[in-house]
């Protein structure tokens, strides 16, 4: 092939996601940096398929442009992760480059200029690039293209050029990055992009390339020497850079500074920052201690599809059987007790969210079966659109308690039919009141197995002492307080 066009670009994209299918397990097994939650196969493929869905309004001949820059589109809009992120804006940065009016197809100089273009924007995606990982993949995968293409190289060598930078980047990542030694693994977001890259060589020469990683026994190779994966026995402790994941995207008008004014802000309140986007949206992304700071960080316009997931547990099972969970809850404060007890946490938005964004909030649970656990009309009307079971319930203090009668006994189900029904059962034991004098806790917390009470920022210690008082006075086993994060003096009590 002597020039890349748009049918080579479509072909590429469906070739990636279908290769990077394939190798998703073994890429999530060796995912160590920045955290070991095992979702970076996963979540680039859920990336990829979100531009390959972005392909299906185009023209049959579309130029190379077009294709890249739809794609890039809606890879930026489903993005997961960090490396979804990141990918998403090298596909992006691949598009930018190109012009419009030039011709409809690109020879080997041009595709290396786009490749590097690709480059330069993953890097200025991440507030703190860090060596040993995709970025030097993408680097090194840029560099051999434009050498190649420079010695007079086709189309074709400059692809196989890019395919062999990255894999000597992600044999070397371990030389880079101590945490990826220390387990024995190689970099998880760098073998997404030799994936990616091997399918961009198959789409050009028509030809599949030798494959790395779990179709070639486990180990990514220039050739030479192999580094052999994964041994992930350190795993579980690597890279752990905040407790929460926080994802959102940012509608707001034009404007070029925004990018690192959203980097800036969100990096104030945790790591892993990613920021991409622009015309208007922004994907954004963060590991955080401090959710609710961090999206009230980033509100410089209107935030739609927010997701808050508790990195540890969706490490593994998240919730009891097998059933997964998205907890729409408003309350700042609340964001945190309900991905503590293993929900996928949406915040409800206005205008409501869509039936795609329930969707994707329910893939991001990581389980076949999923219900939504909500009170606004809204959000139950966008589950029911999407296909979803759904549980109704009072306001996000009722939420969270039902998430507890759920994790309390979850145990005990044979299976997500079962743990729905649980769910279900949890959430109508649950009773929530309005309290506007302290004495009025004790009637509702006669002999009550738990007692919680929801609290505006406003409310002084010393009122929540003498709730607690009263609580245990009437006979209650437990007692909790829960800020709202919510600047007033309001007060809820649940039972449960």
């Amino acid at each position: 092939m002597e020039r890349f066009d748009g049918a080579a670009a479509t072909r590429w994209a469906l070739l990636a996601a279908e290769r990077l299918g394939e190798q998703r397990e073994w890429i999530n097994s060796i995912n160590v940096f920045p955290v070991a939650d095992s979702d970076t196969g996963t979540n680039s493929l859920l990336t990829l398929e979100g531009g390959i869905e972005a392909l299906r309004g185009l023209e049959p001949h579309a130029r190379v442009d077009e294709v890249l820059g739809a794609f890039a589109r809606g890879a930026l809009v489903a993005a997961r992760g960090n490396s979804g992120v990141i990918m998403s804006q090298f596909v992006a940065g691949m598009a930018a480059h190109l012009d419009p009016a030039a011709p409809h197809a690109l020879d080997a100089r041009e595709l290396s200029r786009a490749l590097r273009a690709g480059h330069r924007a993953a890097k200025g995606a991440v507030a703190e690039p860090v060596r040993g990982t995709v970025l030097s993949a993408t680097r090194r995968a840029s560099k051999a293209a434009r050498r190649c293409a420079k010695g007079g190289g086709d189309v074709a060598a400059v692809c196989r050029a890019a395919l062999d930078g990255a894999r000597e980047a992600a044999r070397r990542s371990p030389e880079e990055l101590e945490v990826l030694a220390q387990a024995g693994v190689v970099d998880a977001g760098a073998s997404v992009l030799v994936v990616v890259l091997e399918a961009l060589v198959e789409a050009v020469t028509g030809e599949r390339p030798a494959v790395s990683g779990a179709l070639a026994g486990g180990r990514v190779t220039t050739g030479a020497v192999p580094i052999v994966a994964p041994d992930l026995t350190c795993a579980p402790q690597a890279g752990s850079d905040g407790e929460f994941e926080l994802m959102f995207l940012l509608e707001a008008p034009h404007d070029e500074a925004l990018t690192g004014r959203l980097r800036g802000r969100l990096a104030a309140h945790g790591e892993s920052v990613a920021v991409v986007g622009s015309a208007g949206v922004w994907q954004a992304h963060v590991h955080t201690d401090v959710p609710a700071r961090a999206l009230a960080a980033g509100a410089l316009g209107t935030q739609r599809q927010v997701v808050v997931r508790h990195l540890a547990l969706h490490a593994g099972e998240a919730m009891p059987a097998g059933l997964g969970v998205v907890a729409a809850v408003r309350e700042p404060g609340l964001l945190v007790e309900a991905a503590r007890a293993g929900a996928v946490v949406h915040v409800p938005s206005d205008p409501p969210a869509t039936a795609a964004e329930l969707r994707r909030a329910a893939q991001d649970t990581g389980a076949e079966h999923v219900v939504v656990l909500a009170e606004d009309a809204g959000t139950l009307e966008a589950a029911r659109g999407a296909g979803l079971e759904v549980c109704e319930v009072r306001d996000g203090l009722h939420a969270v308690l039902a998430l507890g009668g759920l994790v309390a006994h979850g145990s005990a189900a044979n299976g997500p039919a079962e743990a729905l029904a649980l769910l279900r059962d949890a959430a109508a034991r649950v009773r929530t009141v309005e309290l506007d004098r302290a004495d009025e806790l004790e009637s509702v917390a006669r002999d009550a197995e738990l007692v919680a009470v929801l609290h505006g920022t406003l409310v002084e210690v010393e009122l929540l002492d003498e709730l607690e008082r009263r609580a245990l006075a009437a006979g209650a086993g437990e007692f909790v307080t829960f800020d709202s994060g919510r600047a007033d003096a309001q007060l809820r009590a649940g039972v449960a």
